[in-house]
């Protein structure tokens, strides 16, 4: 991971950055203009509950996925995950990611995290871990220039045009796989997709689009949508500080693994959605800023798979040769806080569920209590005089104060039966242990 230079100045893409906000409820602003339900049930979460609240949600989709066919492709990887032990082992991980790296993940924002001064409550720690280990890592696809921004709406729509007509070669070369017998309209398809191509790798011969496949095509169909999505929410010419992102495993090495996000490509069959937009972005004569994260440091070998559970992850395969498991221990234990600091608050929280858990027998009990008492406390009111039965109507019921007390008392008794309810079902039926 390379060393970021916080507070570089650029007038344009250095001013200030509005982030969702708990306040409104973490609505889109210009900033970040894509903010989906789940983006937002996420960040409330992560705000409102310790990390544990998001460890099961995020078990529960990894679920979902399994069950629906995104999930992990490895059985025992997937049969591990969802294990008790796997279940722990995940978030022990997750705990030991900062709060304002989880955030930035779920916002799509680490790009202009990592250049925000260190004193911003949304700056990231730079780095977060060492990279010279297992663990997770995040790929943040960034414009050079514009301190971890993205594209402009325009940017976005041209963006969207050439992904298109990619799209269209690649059908056209599937039409009819002769040049030699293609229409006109077919042959300019075909080589706007080879000087595409030919950006990042220049053997690309032209004679099919070399990131597309008949099983790719949904997935960059799905690129396409998003892409499309973020430029009808932008606004303005100011670059977005969202950007597209890749959360990855490395068995052996963050660094060495991570690499493959950056130029030169070394293998076009690899990432091949991340590198299609590379490709597009050079194609719009912009130069990528990649911008790698170490999330996680692994610490047991165990947890090698767990990287799966992250939104978008992949794993890497499972080292074979051994490691030096306590240096990597220390590197997360010792050297940083924030797995000590998240399993603290996670604790406390639990310890106070349980508290709360713990008292509601008792008091079941006292509003059981409270209730009789109110029902003998109401007959002895209505034995009282009614002011409106006096006499002279005329007299103000302030001239008695005793009837005015109890009239009052009326009032605040049919007051608490409306909070408790009329007493007529459930708690007043039925004491404590009372199963008859």
């Amino acid at each position: 991971m390379r060393d970021i230079e916080r507070g570089k100045s650029n007038p344009q893409a250095n001013s200030p950055i509005e982030f969702p906000h708990k306040s409104n409820g973490f609505a889109a602003t210009a900033d970040v203009p894509v903010m989906d339900m789940e983006m937002r049930q996420k960040l409330r979460m992560i705000k409102d509950v310790p990390l544990y609240g998001l460890n099961m949600r995020l078990i529960s989709a990894a679920k979902r996925r399994s069950a629906q066919g995104g999930g992990p492709s490895s059985s025992a990887s997937l049969a591990h995950l969802l294990s008790a032990s796997g279940t722990a082992m995940a978030g022990m991980l997750l705990h030991s990611m900062p709060k304002v790296l989880i955030e930035g993940i779920v916002r799509r924002t680490l790009g202009v995290q990592l250049y925000l001064p260190p004193a911003h409550e949304m700056a990231l720690p730079n780095p977060v871990y060492p990279d010279d280990g297992p663990g997770t890592y995040v790929a943040v696809m960034a414009v050079s220039g514009r301190l971890g921004r993205f594209l402009t709406r325009d940017e976005l729509g041209s963006l969207c045009d050439r992904i298109t007509r990619y799209i269209e070669a690649f059908e056209a070369w599937q039409d009819c796989p002769d040049p030699a017998r293609m229409t006109v309209p077919q042959r300019e398809l075909l080589l706007f997709a080879k000087n595409v191509d030919r950006t990042y790798w220049p053997a690309a011969a032209g004679k099919e689009p070399l990131f597309l496949t008949p099983g790719r095509l949904p997935k960059v169909r799905c690129l396409l949508a998003m892409f499309q999505t973020w430029r009808a929410a932008a606004s303005g010419s100011k670059p977005i500080s969202q950007a597209p992102q890749y959360v990855g495993c490395a068995a052996r090495s963050i660094a060495a693994r991570s690499k493959s996000h950056t130029p030169p490509l070394a293998n076009p069959d690899a990432n091949y959605t991340w590198w299609l937009t590379m490709s597009r972005l050079r194609h719009m004569r912009l130069v990528p800023d990649v911008l790698l994260i170490a999330a996680t440091r692994n610490w047991e070998p165990q947890q090698l798979p767990i990287g799966e559970i992250l939104p978008g992850g992949t794993t890497d395969k499972i080292a074979k040769e051994p490691r030096d498991w306590p240096q990597d221990r220390e590197a997360v234990l010792e050297r940083c806080s924030y797995l000590r600091d998240n399993l603290r608050e996670s604790n406390e929280s639990m310890e106070h569920r349980a508290e709360v858990l713990d008292s509601i027998p008792a008091l079941s009990r006292d509003l059981y209590d409270l209730m009789g008492e109110i029902h003998g406390l109401e007959a002895e009111a209505r034995e009282l005089p009614d002011p409106r039965s006096l006499e002279d109507e005329r007299a103000q019921v302030e001239e008695f104060p005793q009837i005015a007390k109890a009239q009052l008392y009326l009032d605040f008794l049919k007051a608490c039966k409306g909070i408790l309810g009329d007493g007529r079902d459930g708690l007043s039926q039925t004491g404590p242990g009372d199963n008859s």
